[in-house]
């Protein structure tokens, strides 16, 4: 006599159960060409044949003349990044799975400015180079890699510190009166706290900015 089967273990439906996805692959007629220059290794871009301009994204018509006659040539992928962003959310199933996701708008040295993957550290004002990729859906994507590949978190970093310690001494401070004493009154761990350090030093100056200005008047910078 055989022996019965056995039941399948039960899901836990707290668990999130991952399933095989695909990126997106609806793509336009045009777009295809991003793929076949993806699989030859190049960076290609639509030219127009009547006025010479360079457009992206593909598509039938030059957005410049209307003409069709669009040839795909191999473009200089040099650019900069205007804007970057992190999605968190996504409708999509194979996002959804590896979320957060980085993108960001490049103005590209040939004139476009394209919608494109941020890779590692890069960031807004970052000089980088596209590359086409094939995804897993087999189609072409830029993705925004670092000019040079040199740099990394610890230049990224000095860069975001040199920006915010900019931006704090471009902060207006107000007028001192001569002959007032510069010393803070309070110091640092008394009783009435951070909030009366900043009110006396800061005058009126709020947040981060104004931390930074009041420390340094204190110092005599």
């Amino acid at each position: 006599m055989t022996e019965p089967l056995m039941p399948p273990q039960k899901k836990n439906p707290q668990k999130r159960s991952t399933v095989p996805t695909l990126p997106p692959a609806q793509r336009s007629r045009a777009a295809l060409g991003l793929a076949i220059a993806a699989g030859r290794g190049q960076f290609a871009l639509q030219h127009c044949a009547d006025c010479g301009a360079v457009q992206y994204p593909p598509r039938d018509a030059c957005g410049k003349c209307l003409s069709v006659a669009l040839d795909w040539r191999e473009t200089e992928p040099a650019g900069e990044v205007l804007a970057e962003t992190t999605i968190r959310v996504s409708p999509d199933p194979y996002f959804r799975e590896r979320l957060p996701w980085r993108i960001g708008t490049v103005q590209l040295a040939a004139g476009p400015v394209a919608v494109c993957h941020l890779h590692g550290d890069v960031g807004r004002g970052d000089h980088v180079r596209l590359a086409l990729k094939l995804d897993r859906a087999g189609q072409g994507v830029m993705v925004a890699l670092r000019a040079g590949g040199h740099g990394g978190p610890a230049a990224r970093g000095k860069r975001i510190y040199a920006r915010r310690s900019n931006a704090a001494r471009n902060v207006e401070r107000p007028e001192t009166p001569a002959g007032a004493d510069h010393r803070c009154p309070l110091p640092l761990g008394s009783a009435a706290g951070p909030s009366g350090f900043e009110s006396w030093c800061g005058a009126g100056l709020s947040g981060r900015a104004g931390t930074l200005a009041a420390v340094e008047r204190t110092r005599g910078f």
